[in-house]
């Protein structure tokens, strides 16, 4: 099983078994940022045991504004609690996502998402659901090419 994720305040995450959602964790980073993290990484356990997770594949976060640095954090964690559980991990740059899902680098959102609606696994509610998914479907387009 594969989990993509897209970190952030809302944090999109898709299974490659078709399933996705977001976890919010808008209220908990205004209380505590450091009790957001702990929920958002006591979570991603749940789902690593619970899915029986290989491979957690995660968006790389840009930028240098001070609204990206909770999304770098998320996504350190989400390394952390991998490695502590033995999952194999990949992070993608968003253009590295979108070349091997749209077959271009600087596809917009809307390309992306017809991509990933095509290949009809994901009913994705929301932006950050649909670039968790995209992120599983570059991993596994990237993995079938290597097989090749």
């Amino acid at each position: 099983m594969i989990l993509g994720l897209d970190p952030g305040l809302r944090t999109g995450w898709a299974l490659s078994a078709g399933r996705c959602g977001t976890v919010d964790l808008r209220s908990e980073y205004a209380e505590d940022q450091g009790k957001a993290g702990a929920l958002f990484a006591r979570r991603l356990a749940d789902v690593i045991v619970e899915h029986g997770v290989c491979t957690v594949v995660i968006e790389r976060p840009f930028g240098r504004h001070p609204s990206t640095e909770f999304a770098v954090y998320l996504a350190r964690r989400a390394h952390e609690v991998a490695y502590l559980h033995h999952v194999r991990r990949h992070e993608f740059t968003p253009s590295g996502m979108k070349k091997l899902v749209a077959g271009d680098g600087r596809a917009a959102k809307a390309g992306v998402m017809a991509a990933v609606e095509r290949a009809g696994r994901w009913a994705f509610t929301s932006d950050h659901e649909a670039d968790a998914a995209a992120l599983v479907f570059a991993f596994e387009r990237m993995s079938a090419k290597e097989a090749a």
